[in-house]
């Protein structure tokens, strides 16, 4: 028996790994990233128009990317917040932003107590949209009419 014949399962492994290697990162590189960066800037926009300036843009840089992620939150649901709760947009906006105060009196060594309190403090704005997101199918309609698809 011949040597090459013994090493033909791993040599059919490996090409097997190799073209499906090939065509994973082909499909990867052709959808996949193109895909994501389409997604990346469609967030931006609102993010930009709300926030103003091309600052926004840095958050997406990984270190900060939990903080980009809350603010895409806080951005898309800023609005509707405002209309279930009647509460004034800049309260609401403050109420928001307590995490990211919390996050840069931490990093700049505030007092325990002062971080406790905003450590407290912190959960109201999503605690906000989950009420809201539960509320929301037993919500009376005013017009049926206008909400039809």
């Amino acid at each position: 028996m011949r040597p090459w014949l013994k090493q033909a399962p791993v040599r059919w492994a490996l090409l097997l790994s190799l073209i499906f290697g090939l065509a994973f990162a082909f499909f990867m590189t052709l959808f996949m990233v193109p895909g994501m960066y389409l997604i990346a800037e469609r967030l931006r926009r609102p993010m930009r128009k709300m926030w103003g300036g091309k600052w926004i843009s840095f958050l997406g840089i990984p270190p900060f990317t939990p903080i980009f992620l809350y603010l895409i939150m806080v951005t898309l649901q800023l609005k509707p917040v405002q209309k279930f709760y009647r509460l004034p947009r800049n309260l609401l906006f403050g109420i928001a932003l307590i995490p990211i105060f919390l996050i840069l009196l931490w990093l700049l060594g505030a007092p325990s107590s002062l971080l406790g309190l905003l450590g407290l403090l912190s959960p109201i704005f999503p605690v906000m949209v989950v009420i809201r997101q539960l509320a929301r199918p037993f919500m009376r309609r005013s017009d049926p009419a206008a909400h039809k698809v």
